[in-house]
């Protein structure tokens, strides 16, 4: 029988970051109250819910990223709203946001959504911003709670797999032992030799020979 696993909509306490852009804040006001909205309709208190303004969508991966390594929060949501111009400008700044906030997740393990909005114009973005309620902040917060329970159930990978591990929650600093290495009784401790101690030695000897 194939095992399913079903994430709850359940935000009971979580700590959540967002990080919105403030560059069309016509269009991330209404991403930030969608996501708000959507996290305290299932269970997520105010004061557990923290908001991060940046000047644009492309700062939102380093704030994202800055955010997720305290360990201090369960879901990072990043919205933003950027719209097409004249230029390529669009496909550069999108493709670079998208992968930023990505990485964040993979290096971290905190769930980091992709909430920000890709337009052809500002009347679109206003539309998928969320006018007639729900939209883009409300899917990605969802989503967001959806991934905290289904990483929960998902051991964390072993170092041999990925390489380094991630400096999360899930893989804590390794503590240094306090323990002292003690020497046999009647034996006395080899001297350890430092490259400084060597280069001591060498000029004794040196001026032994001068005499």
């Amino acid at each position: 029988m194939v095992r399913e696993f079903v994430a709850p909509l359940d935000a009971r306490g979580m700590q959540v970051c967002l990080v919105a852009s403030r560059y069309g804040r016509v269009v991330t006001d209404r991403l930030v109250a969608g996501a708000r909205e959507c996290l305290t309709q299932h269970g997520c208190r105010e004061e557990e819910i923290d908001l991060y303004w940046v000047p644009g969508s492309f700062e939102l991966s380093l704030v994202a990223r800055q955010k997720a390594a305290t360990g201090r929060y369960d879901l990072i949501l990043a919205l933003g709203c950027i719209i097409r111009g004249d230029t390529t400008h669009f496909d550069y700044i999108a493709k670079e946001v998208s992968r930023g906030v990505a990485q964040v997740g993979w290096e971290t393990g905190v769930p980091a959504i992709f909430g920000v909005i890709t337009a052809e114009t500002l009347e679109q973005a206003v539309e998928r911003s969320g006018v007639k309620g729900g939209g883009r902040g409300w899917e990605a917060a969802q989503a967001g709670i959806e991934m905290v329970h289904l990483l929960s159930e998902i051991p964390p990978a072993s170092p041999g797999a990925s390489g380094t591990p991630s400096r999360s929650k899930a893989t804590p600093r390794r503590k240094t032992s306090k323990l002292r290495k003690t020497t046999p009784r009647g034996k006395t401790p080899a001297r350890r030799t430092t490259p400084a101690r060597r280069r001591t030695t060498a000029r004794r000897g040196a001026k032994r020979g001068r005499r």
